[in-house]
């Protein structure tokens, strides 16, 4: 899959500003910022099913980007399970591409921010619901997903 074939609907630049003023209150979790803002309408539907992904499987250019099905399962202890909205698409993600930055494994799926809706909450964690608007950034990587 080249680049011309990823829609601009899957994509959507991302700028996260923290301000005084902002709508969203911090929250640390599972070593990422969490920022949370209270949702308008709410959608959950979680199970294990599988959600497109765009994965790399080896080192390179924009060829090696595969848009795939993936599995995604229930929240561990302290972990959410989020719908995005809009994802962070940064110049590092293609240093990670390219192999200047070493990924953790192979293959894995690029990008470390987001913002969407909370679909499901493991246990052990309080702070956010179903529902929930949350945005993170940092470890570990995988934005580059429907969920």
């Amino acid at each position: 899959m080249g680049p011309a074939s990823l829609t601009p609907a899957f994509f959507r630049l991302l700028y996260l500003l923290p301000t005084r003023s902002s709508p969203f209150r911090r929250a640390v979790g599972g070593g990422a910022l969490l920022c949370v803002a209270k949702s308008k309408s709410v959608t959950p539907s979680c199970s294990q099913e599988m959600v497109k992904a765009i994965r790399v499987h080896e080192l390179g250019g924009a060829e090696v980007l595969k848009w795939e099905d993936v599995e995604v399962g229930e929240p561990k202890e302290g972990e959410i399970r989020v719908r995005h909205k809009a994802i962070g698409i940064n110049f590092i993600d293609v240093y990670f591409r390219k192999g200047l930055y070493k990924a953790p494994f192979l293959p894995f799926i690029p990008a470390m921010e987001a913002v969407g809706e909370v679909v499901a909450v493991g246990p052990g964690l309080t702070g956010s619901k179903v529902g929930d608007i949350v945005a993170y950034v940092g470890h570990p990587m995988g934005s580059y997903a429907e969920e």
